[in-house]
């Protein structure tokens, strides 16, 4: 693609064309060549383009999916028709809500046709999986994150020609939060302006001079927060309290700058966006176990729809089908006694008693009163384990016309095939071996390998230094009987190993550690916003000790002797720090121990 058609400039009708020629040096009688994959919007003819993308949705939608397959087809295709241009137009409602009604009447089509019963709000099918809904997009929603990143371009790129021309037109004193009252801005400015107004609250302070933060208004802290101590603890409990109460202060000779609050490392994503806009309109819980264990199972995607639709009870049973048919009959077809509902359907029909007492189930599962099939569901899946819980999922999903014998033998057949399929089938990556095995540093590095452990309401930590053959130099360990987080006890594994590297005058080490979210933390320790991140940038004072220093991730077989160490200290009496570095006679258990970490992997 020519560069002059990929971008274009449109100027007042006011500006003189000689003018623009001898200043920009730019043609203003240039083609109106339309620019790839972006749609121009219109206030007056925004539909213009409808009916193409109508169209292809259309064409589309007219093949014979299942569930599981319009749910890839949706993600897939239907969700990024728009995502260009979102990222530039805030869309109007009224694209909004065809975009949306042709997915919907997508998603709900039967047997090709394009109608179909919705027996679901299309807000509610938008919740993410975990909360029971199929994770589609809120188009709205989604078009807000996508404009966030304007707005991130706007607070961190402030060098650049685009915004010391929107800057100068349309906000205070190059923050994008404070707007001008202008009249008839630009259409896309518009758009971003109220991307902006909708994400203010995600965005926070990061606290350098002070100067830029108005203290009554800014959302600079945590609200409710000050010097008492006990009230932090009594709001924030015990651990996460003293963590805030010994957060360092930073120093003073950096200017204040905004930040993301809902992604740790503190850079904009339109991922931790959409989330965040999603879970501020649904609320944060609590939500129901069923949700988070059906997602999980090892089964057809078809069936697992199917499960999502039994436990929102939408399913043509003739009960639901009696509430939009008027003098329809509610009676099962199978037993001829009850109202067939879906808990009757599933569970007190004797035909499907029948079946399921076939597959094993005794009368714990099949008795008891339950109002709502979800409710019995979740008391099965606490019992039974994943295998159990996938064939019980997919004879829910075969048909009960048959006996009932052949009904669960049919499911069980189909479970079990589906599962030789996913073992002898090759990925569609192929799985590369990786060495597991302690691997040599170069020359004169010293690896340091760290570990950490907490049970029984103590902790123990352990740290091994070995040069480039693989001989240990020297060991730290410690205990403490006080229960602490995961990650903060392999915090202080690291600062252990860092000043077992100190008192050994080493200069260039290499820090090695199983837990991924500390060592990331460590890599980018300048962008976290995070407590964890406030305390690794206060362990990182000491870096001019050093030479060179790196943190790699390790896999947890290659430190098991050492985990086994910190375990074992953990279990050892005593109530006081013990810090031991040094050779064999001074690790617990003596010479054997010694021994016994020269050999590890």
């Amino acid at each position: 693609m020519r560069p002059e058609a990929s971008s274009r400039v449109r100027f007042g009708l006011r500006l003189n064309g000689v003018v623009l020629r001898l200043k920009v040096n730019a043609q203003n009688d240039a083609p109106q060549v339309p620019v790839a994959g972006l749609i121009t919007v219109r206030r007056a003819g925004h539909r213009e383009w409808w009916p193409e993308i109508a169209t292809r949705m259309n064409s589309w939608s007219k093949r014979l999916l299942s569930y599981g397959g319009k749910e890839v087809f949706i993600k897939a295709i239907l969700h990024s028709i728009p995502t260009y241009a979102f990222s530039v137009f805030l869309a109007p409602k009224g694209i909004i809500m065809d975009l949306q009604s042709n997915i919907c009447r997508t998603w709900w089509a039967n047997n090709g046709k394009d109608c179909g019963w919705n027996m679901m709000a299309w807000d509610r099918l938008c919740y993410p999986k975990g909360i029971g809904g199929m994770g589609f997009r809120d188009m709205h929603l989604f078009n807000l994150a996508l404009l966030g990143r304007q707005v991130w371009r706007l607070l961190k790129f402030r060098d650049t020609l685009c915004f010391k021309v929107l800057s100068a037109k349309y906000f205070l004193d190059g923050d994008v939060f404070q707007l001008k009252r202008c009249n008839r801005p630009s259409f896309t400015w518009s758009s971003v302006a109220k991307a902006a107004t909708k994400l203010k609250d995600g965005f926070i302070w990061k606290i350098g001079n002070g100067s830029l933060i108005d203290i009554w208004w800014d959302q600079w802290g945590i609200e409710g927060l000050n010097g008492n101590s006990d009230r932090i603890i009594e709001l924030y409990g015990t651990e996460l309290g003293e963590h805030i109460c010994n957060l360092p202060i930073p120093p003073y000779n950096f200017e204040d700058s905004r930040t993301w609050l809902h992604n740790p490392h503190g850079s904009y994503t339109s991922k931790s966006a959409y989330s965040w806009l999603s879970l501020k309109k649904i609320g944060y819980g609590p939500h129901r176990l069923y949700w988070r264990i059906i997602w999980k199972l090892k089964m057809l995607p078809k069936i697992k729809v199917f499960s999502w639709r039994i436990g929102h009870d939408i399913l043509p049973t003739y009960a639901n089908i009696a509430r939009i048919r008027h003098n329809f009959s509610t009676t099962c077809p199978r037993c001829k006694n009850n109202e067939e509902s879906l808990i009757h359907a599933l569970k007190e029909c004797p035909k499907v008693r029948e079946t399921l007492t076939i597959g094993g189930f005794n009368n714990r599962f099949l008795d008891g009163s339950y109002s709502r099939c979800i409710d019995w569901l979740e008391d099965i899946l606490r019992e039974l384990d994943s295998k159990a819980t996938a064939d019980f999922s997919f004879s829910s999903g075969t048909g009960k016309d048959n006996p009932a014998r052949m009904v669960w033998e049919r499911a069980y057949t189909l479970s079990n095939d589906f599962r030789i399929f996913n073992l002898n089938n090759p990925p569609v990556i192929p799985w590369i071996p990786v060495y597991k095995g302690w691997k040599k540093p170069p020359t004169d590095f010293i690896k340091i390998n760290v570990d950490a452990a907490v049970s029984n309401g103590n902790n123990g930590y352990g740290a091994i230094a070995r040069d480039a053959d693989g001989f240990v130099i020297a060991g730290s360990y410690a205990y403490d009987n006080k229960a602490i987080d995961a990650v903060w006890a392999e915090l202080k594994a690291v600062t252990f190993g860092m000043k077992l590297a100190s008192s050994l005058n080493l200069k260039k080490i290499i820090m090695k550690s199983d837990n991924a979210t500390l060592i990331n933390t460590f890599k980018n320790r300048e962008k976290d916003v995070t407590i964890l991140g406030c305390c690794v940038k206060q362990e990182c004072r000491d870096f001019n000790k050093f030479d060179t220093i790196q943190f790699n991730w390790t896999d947890r077989r290659v430190i098991v002797l050492l985990t086994c160490l910190a375990k074992w200290l953990c279990a050892w009496s005593g109530g006081t720090v013990v810090v031991g570095v040094g050779g064999a006679g001074d690790w617990p258990g003596g010479n054997g121990t010694w021994r016994r970490l020269r050999g590890i992997r």
